[in-house]
């Protein structure tokens, strides 16, 4: 079951996919899950490519859904560098957006785990 923004519950996979960020845009890792957040999906993820292409990757790029400290932590501590969209920017209206209005804009998180705090500075 996932919840989205828009719906209620629905049922639904959660497709994560990792492609090579250097030009060729080929796709190195691939997998559906049954969790609604991404938050827990790039430790996962990073050791599908590392199986696939048979070495860590030097970088992990993710947006915003990716964030979790301990994990970023992790895989910082493996030799990778992680680069993890923090701004809320990404979530607020766009002219286009025809939701309502009273949504509004999303409050800056105040993030605790140190290496977020450190991606802020």
């Amino acid at each position: 079951m996932r919840k989205s923004k828009n719906e209620a519950f629905r049922q639904a996979y959660n497709a994560q996919l990792a492609v090579d960020a250097e030009g060729s845009q080929l796709i190195l890792g691939a997998y559906v899950c049954q969790s609604s957040a991404d938050n827990n999906e790039l430790e996962p993820m990073r050791k599908a490519v590392s199986h696939n292409v048979g070495q860590k990757p030097q970088a992990v790029l993710a947006d915003r859904g990716y964030i979790n400290g301990p994990m970023i932590a992790q895989i910082q501590g493996q030799g990778s560098d992680v680069y993890v969209a923090r701004s809320p920017e990404a979530h607020e209206r766009s002219r286009y957006d025809l939701s309502s209005e009273k949504q509004g804009v999303e409050k800056p998180h105040q993030y605790k785990a140190a290496v977020l705090v450190a991606m802020e500075q």
